[in-house]
């Protein structure tokens, strides 16, 4: 992982990303390429989209899809338990680290 300070016109945003699949990530991906510091957050067994393909050859556990390797990329990424009112907490909490939440319509 890189550690070096981000660059470009988004440097020192911050993003939590609540998306899901396609649109969201792609938005917040498009963020991320421009320097914001973005925060993917997932449910404990991962985002759905992890486990779509296309896989690499040696991928064997199928756990990094290619489409979900593409939008989510220079993310960094937490793994939640959103259902129980802690997280939530916590979850509402961490917003006040950044000045943007991205999210979708469940």
């Amino acid at each position: 992982m890189n550690t070096d300070a981000k660059t470009g016109s988004l440097a020192g945003v911050k993003v939590i990303d609540l998306t899901l699949m396609l649109a969201g990530p792609y938005c917040t991906m498009l963020l991320a390429d421009q320097g914001a510091d973005v925060l993917k957050v997932e449910p404990l067994g991962g985002e759905f989209a992890r486990v779509s393909g296309p896989f690499m050859e040696e991928d064997t556990g199928r756990v990094m899809g290619g489409s979900f390797a593409s939008i989510n990329r220079n993310k960094r990424s937490l793994a939640v338990d959103l259902k129980t009112p802690a997280r939530k907490f916590s979850t509402s909490t961490s917003a006040s680290w950044t000045g943007s939440v991205s999210a979708t319509r469940s």
